[in-house]
């Protein structure tokens, strides 16, 4: 049976690399683990990893973004489990709400407003 609904992604290579890049994190800035954090009060000492790929460096840089695009699409075509909540992918949302708040300004709740212009 194909119901085209997007499962969790990984299974034993997204959570195997999700694991190394949690612990290469954790060494490098000597912040916790996930692990760690789990048992602590307050999600402190949290590590980040970012990795930039310059896609230029690449022979074949087309290519590349087009099978990028084509994975992407293929995802956001999959079955929702309710119609009207769009799939989106990390950092999605974000992007959306950043071109928002550039256009119309950041919005602020007016009791806080008027508490800072009282400072």
């Amino acid at each position: 049976m194909e119901i085209r609904r997007p499962l969790p992604i990984g299974f034993w290579k997204g959570t195997s690399l999700a694991l190394a890049l949690d612990l290469i994190a954790a060494a490098l800035s000597g912040g916790a683990t996930t692990r760690r954090i789990g048992l602590e009060e307050g999600e402190l000492e949290a590590s980040q990893v970012f990795i930039t790929i310059d896609l230029s460096s690449f022979p074949d840089r087309s290519q590349i973004e087009e099978e990028i695009a084509a994975s992407l699409a293929q995802i956001k075509d999959s079955k929702r489990e309710d119609p009207a909540v769009p799939i989106r992918f990390p950092g999605e949302k974000r992007l959306s709400l950043r071109k928002e708040n550039l256009e119309l300004g950041i919005p602020v709740d007016e009791r806080i407003w008027n508490e800072i212009c009282s400072l």
